[in-house]
Order: C-alpha cells, then sequence, then structure tokens
C-alpha cells in the first residue's frame, strides 16, 4: 500500500481505516492488517476528499473594492450595467493581486482543482486572462488549476478575436453564454 490513515472518521461518524493505493482508495476496514509506505494517525478526525470548485468567475473577486473607487454615478448603476466600468480598470497585476487572496483561501480550506473563468470583452480585452494565467503559473504547484476564457457579454464585435487570442495564449477552455446575445439568431450563432 502506498498509504493507510488510521482511525479516519467518516461523514457516517463510521471510525475506520483507510488503505490507498495508486490514488485510489482499496479498502475501509475498522483495523487493517497492512503496512504502508507512509501511515497517518487521524486521531478519529473526520477526513473527506478534497474540495474542487468547477467554476469560479475569479477576475471579479473582490471587484466591488474597485466599484468604490469609481464616481457615485457609476457606483449606483445595477450590478451588470456597473460591471463593464469596473472590467475598463482591471490591469493584469489587479486581477493576479485579488484573485491570489482567493487562491490562498481555497489552498487553506483544502480545495484541490479550481477552474478560473476570465471574462473576455471590449471592456477589459485579454487582462483577466492574462491575469489568471498568472495565477495557473504561481499557485499551480499547490492545485490543478484550469483558465477558461469566457465571453460575459457575447461573442460579437472585437469579442470573437479577443476569443481566438486568448486561445493563442494556451488558455485552457473556451466558455459559452449563448442566451446573452440579443436575438435567437445571435444565440445560435453564438
Amino acid at each position: 500500500m502506498d498509504l493507510i490513515i488510521r482511525k479516519a472518521r467518516l461523514l457516517s461518524n463510521l471510525v475506520t481505516d483507510i488503505a490507498i493505493k495508486d490514488g485510489f482508495i482499496v479498502k475501509l476496514e475498522p483495523d487493517l492488517e497492512l503496512s504502508a509506505t507512509k501511515e497517518i494517525n487521524a486521531e478519529k478526525n473526520l477526513v473527506i476528499p478534497a474540495f474542487v470548485n468547477g467554476q469560479l468567475h475569479a477576475c471579479k473577486v473582490f471587484w466591488r473594492r474597485k466599484l468604490e473607487q469609481l464616481v457615485p454615478e457609476i457606483k449606483n448603476l445595477p450590478r451588470f450595467e456597473a460591471a463593464k466600468y469596473v472590467k475598463a480598470t482591471y490591469t493584469v497585476d489587479d486581477v493576479f493581486s485579488r484573485v491570489s487572496e482567493v487562491m490562498r483561501l481555497a489552498i487553506l480550506s483544502g480545495t484541490c482543482a479550481i477552474r478560473l473563468f476570465a471574462d473576455v470583452d471590449e471592456a477589459s480585452g485579454l487582462k483577466a486572462v492574462e491575469g489568471l494565467l498568472k495565477i495557473k503559473e504561481a499557485f499551480g504547484p499547490y492545485m490543478d488549476i484550469q483558465v477558461v476564457a469566457f465571453p460575459q457579454d457575447g461573442v460579437f464585435g472585437n469579442t470573437q478575436t479577443l476569443m481566438q487570442q486568448a486561445l493563442e495564449l494556451n488558455v485552457d477552455v473556451i466558455g459559452g453564454i449563448p442566451w446573452i446575445e440579443r436575438d435567437e439568431a445571435s444565440q445560435k450563432a453564438h
């Protein structure tokens, strides 16, 4: 065995030993008569799989901090309208700084994989993508990270070109949101 976790408490309050080989649980028994390369005594503490966050619109984390720096006319707009003004203030370093805070919290909370969405649009261009690719490089040793180029405001206008450029920057996934488009024909084209 590669790993045995002794005296682990599962969600059912069952206290058991857990044998792991090649990354997979192979046995759960109260007192395993096995040894392993590594053994951990969980001391009846809860043992659960790591968290996977499949959709974090990361470029928007802590964006209200940026909103507070804008003029009252913008601060008082409905949030989706205000967002384009906030995104226009993005820089690569700003996105990296704000998302770094969240990544540290995610690691401390046991997150093992995360998919980070970067808005790609005429307001922010590729700043969110570039910032999140820097995040992937910095935090990649600690968890699996995918960066998604996401056309939050639709794909028409300059956004199609920006999405192509995001691919050239090596994002992991291209997202879509067809229902955001203005009519059914545009939704189908999206």
